[in-house]
Parts: structure tokens; C-alpha cells; sequence
């Protein structure tokens, strides 16, 4: 499959990041107190939500079938690889520093978004970027629901068993998709981001239609009772008007969440000059 590039990446979610630490996921043994897997995964998503802060650590990749002979900027796009790896810190009420690594036509790309209230930066390149986004869309963009959105992504879930995840004691929840949740996800995060266009409710149709495959882990911790862990892998197959050359298309992501209640400040970047055209055709060399 030929993977599409980072202009591609949906915002709500917002993508080296690696499957670590998983002990035996055969064990029998599994820390449930008695409680269900739904029920263990609405008491994490509600106690991680209520943190203040974590750390978290994703990768995403995408890949796509592009159809033969697709011109314009999208298909164009379509034709190059994406692979994105990042970490940062998220605070309440929203802010984020957000570091992000991901290589276009061979060449390395690192970048740096940060979200201070209702302001939005990019730093690339030695620059920093203040964009010019309607302050309303950038302030209801909250990533400290990340955690309890992707947990939300499951659909009938099963206890795996006990693993240990980098360090941290869990227990591993497994199940599949709920493809009504991950769609309503996507469309509330075009509108938040002013892409609803794109993802309207009849290509969120047609893309919960041609789900091939999809599957979704969650790691609790047995002892903090937090979601340590958070695997999505996605098989789309069919129509979709959005991506009209796009015949199938594969998408996984991979996070991890610690360091909850970490001190660690986020500010603005200093320097930040308006986005405008003349910065963007100095950030591409013009």
C-alpha cells in the first residue's frame, strides 16, 4: 500500500512509538475485582479524565490504496508515506506541547505544536508560528480527553489478562471497534477544527460501511486504575467521497499515557510570528 502524507492526519487525533512491555496476554489470571471489562474501562476513563495532567507517547501510521493516474493535490498527497511519531505533556485546561517526528518524500520532518488556551503554534524549522484560527474551534480542542475517547472506540470488550506495560502492573482489555463511536469522534473534531465539509454525515456513512477489520486494546492500571495504553487498528475498504481515489485504506495508532499529575509547564513559544503566506513559503524554502 502507498501511504498518504501528514496534511492527511486527522485533527482529533490527532500521530516512534512501540508496543512495550507486554507480559503474557494468555494469562487467565486478570486483576478485575469482580468488575466487567465495560465497567473497568468507565471507571479508567472517568478517573483518567480527571487528572490534570500525563504524558503521552503515540504512533500512527496510514496507508493507503491510491487509484492509478490520481492527479491534483490529493492524489499527489495520497502517493507519499506517512508515519508519524511524537510525544509531549498535556495539561488541563487543554493545553498541550506536542513534539512530532515524520518523513516526507525521504525527507525528516520535526515539528512542534503547542496549544496554550485558545491559541494554536507550530515551530518548524527554527520558527515559530502563531495560526490564525478562530479562537472558538482552537479552545474546544481539549486533548486531555484523549484517553477516554480511544477507550471509547471499543466495542464489546473481553478481559485479555494481566501484563506488564513498561514497568506498570495493567490489565489488557481487548474488543472491537465500535464504528458508530469512532465516526461521531471524527465528525465532532472536523467541526471543532472547521473541516465538517470533509467529514460530513454521509462520508462518515459511507466510511462505517467499508470498515473491513478493526480492533482496539486498552491497558489499565490494577493499581492507579488509570488507562496506561490505548492500540487502534483499522481496515477501510469501499467508497468514501472524501478520499474518492482512495479503494482502501489502513490506519493504526499506538499511545501510551504516564507521568499523570507531572508539573511540567506549557507556554507559548516565544517569538511566535502570525502564520501567513510569506511564512509558509519560507518554511518550504520558496
Amino acid at each position: 500500500m502507498r501511504r498518504p502524507r501528514l496534511l492527511l492526519i486527522p485533527a482529533a487525533g490527532l500521530a516512534a512509538l512501540t508496543l512495550v512491555g507486554c507480559g503474557d496476554s494468555s494469562s487467565p489470571q486478570a486483576s478485575t475485582d469482580g468488575r466487567s471489562a465495560q465497567q473497568i474501562l468507565s471507571d479508567a476513563a472517568t478517573k483518567t479524565a480527571a487528572q490534570e495532567s500525563f504524558r503521552v507517547a503515540l504512533t500512527a501510521n496510514l496507508d493507503a490504496d491510491v487509484a492509478k493516474g490520481a492527479g491534483g493535490q490529493v492524489g499527489a498527497a495520497l502517493s507519499q508515506p506517512l508515519d508519524i511519531s511524537g510525544e509531549g505533556t498535556v495539561r488541563k485546561p487543554g493545553d498541550v506541547s506536542f513534539d512530532l517526528s515524520t518523513t516526507i518524500a525521504k525527507a525528516p520532518i520535526q515539528l512542534n505544536i503547542t496549544k496554550v488556551g485558545d491559541q494554536l503554534y507550530i515551530s518548524v524549522l527554527g520558527q515559530s508560528l502563531k495560526l490564525n484560527t478562530p479562537k472558538g474551534s482552537v479552545k474546544s480542542v481539549d486533548p486531555m480527553g484523549l484517553p477516554s475517547a480511544l477507550a471509547g472506540w471499543i466495542s464489546s470488550p473481553q478481559v485479555v489478562g494481566d501484563e506488564d506495560l513498561a514497568g506498570v502492573p495493567t490489565v489488557h482489555i481487548k474488543g472491537d471497534v465500535n464504528a458508530a463511536a469512532l465516526t461521531d469522534d471524527l465528525g465532532n473534531a472536523a467541526k471543532r477544527i472547521g473541516a465538517g465539509d470533509a467529514l460530513n454525515s454521509k462520508t462518515l456513512a459511507q466510511a462505517d460501511k467499508a470498515l473491513q477489520r478493526g480492533t482496539v486494546d486498552i491497558w489499565v492500571g490494577t493499581q492507579d486504575g488509570l488507562i496506561h495504553g490505548a492500540d487502534a487498528d483499522i481496515a477501510l475498504k469501499g467508497k468514501v467521497d472524501a478520499v474518492a481515489q482512495v479503494s482502501a485504506l489502513e490506519f493504526t495508532i499506538s499511545t501510551r499515557f504516564s507521568d499523570f499529575g507531572t508539573t511540567t509547564p506549557i507556554a507559548a513559544p516565544k517569538g511566535a510570528k502570525p502564520l501567513d503566506l510569506a511564512n509558509v513559503t519560507g518554511l518550504l524554502g520558496g
